[in-house]
């Protein structure tokens, strides 16, 4: 008995179609996996990214400390926002961040293609500076706090995260820590709050003591491109300074000149350029080529400051070489005096041998 095989008009056979068939199956199925994954993936950065939005948004709208307040202490609102922060475990949803009497993100609110929405608003993790004490020390009443925002996919089968949460932290005062007496119900309100940064996506963090970390780079107070890790265009004022001087951070120690290195020192009187304002220093080109080490330049502009400091170790050497220059001519002078009064008490008796 034969069997005729069929062929198509190409001479393909059934088998060898079907095979092409079932190949293009594969690929169409693999393709479709790639081009659904990839749609996730593009989902779920563009999520990322509009969740940082609102984050960087809510941190700066919460760095203002009138609207902070009135987010967190406001007995007016309805319903009130009165939290009595008596411990560290206490936490609260709140239904809105208001900026003034405007609802700017509510419960509800929908993000990146309506594929998002923000679900829960939670004050929480209240981290005092110092743990509560019959002292009844101030430093209880300052801290820090979490606002935790948490977001869900909108619909299950949808693309994207399931869910996502970010952190704006607060640097809080409660109303304790000017207060005589320190545990009543008011004085566990937030009195005062400003919107720091804690976590990866924000230069800012405060840490788990309640301090405030910097570390992305330098900081520039009144001047858009520091140098340094803190560069202030103005005036600092503080009650003090201290400078690491501990024995077990230096080698190589030697007694500093003195005099010597002092008296090649020009002081001046000039006014600077950017205000006129009148001032007594050192020229940096000058005090470079006596003391290069107190001597800094800016790479970039070539521009050159001073650390004064160093200028510390030769004056008190100066000081004690002049205090034993001062003891030296004394002990000279009454030498002197002594010489003198013998030489009076002498010359009546030189007179009268005459």
């Amino acid at each position: 008995m034969s069997h005729r095989v069929f062929q198509s008009e190409n001479g393909m056979s059934l088998t060898s179609i079907l095979v092409v068939v079932a190949i293009l199956g594969v690929i169409t199925t693999a393709l479709s996996s790639l081009l659904i994954g990839s749609i996730n993936n593009q989902m779920v950065i563009q999520q990322k990214q509009s969740v940082h939005t609102l984050q960087m948004s809510l941190t700066e709208v919460l760095s203002s400390a009138a609207v902070c307040q009135s987010n967190f202490n406001d007995p007016t609102a309805t319903p009130a926002r009165k939290f009595i922060i008596n411990d560290p475990g206490y936490q609260v949803t709140i239904p809105s961040i208001k900026n003034g009497s405007t609802e700017i993100f509510k419960l509800g609110d929908r993000f990146e293609n309506d594929s998002l929405e923000l679900k829960e608003i939670r004050l929480m993790n209240w981290r005092p500076r110092v743990a509560k004490s019959a002292a009844k020390d101030p430093d209880e009443y300052k801290g820090a706090m979490d606002v935790v925002f948490n977001f869900q996919r909108v619909l299950a089968n949808s693309n994207g995260l399931p869910s996502l949460s970010r952190t704006v932290s607060l640097a809080v005062e409660l109303g304790g820590f000017t207060a005589s007496n320190l545990n009543t119900p008011n004085e566990w309100r937030i009195e005062n709050c400003v919107a720091l940064g804690n976590d990866s996506n924000q230069p800012w963090r405060v840490t788990a003591a309640g301090d405030i970390l910097y570390e992305s780079g330098n900081v520039g107070i009144g001047i858009s491109s520091p140098t340094q890790r803190l560069q202030v265009n103005g005036y600092v004022l503080a009650n003090g300074y201290l400078y690491p001087s501990d024995a077990r951070l230096k080698r190589d120690i030697s007694p500093s000149p003195g005099l010597e290195l002092i008296e090649k020192l020009q002081g001046v009187h000039y006014r600077r350029m950017q205000d006129l304002s009148p001032a007594y220093g050192v020229i940096a080109q000058d005090m470079e080529k006596i003391m290069p080490s107190a001597v800094l330049t800016d790479p970039t502009t070539g521009m050159k400051s001073v650390d004064y400091l160093q200028i510390i170790a030769p004056l008190i050497e100066s000081t004690k070489q002049l205090q034993q220059q001062v003891k030296d001519n004394s002990q000279k002078l009454e030498a002197n005096k002594d010489l003198l009064q013998r030489l009076k008490r002498q010359l009546p008796k030189a007179r009268s041998s005459q």
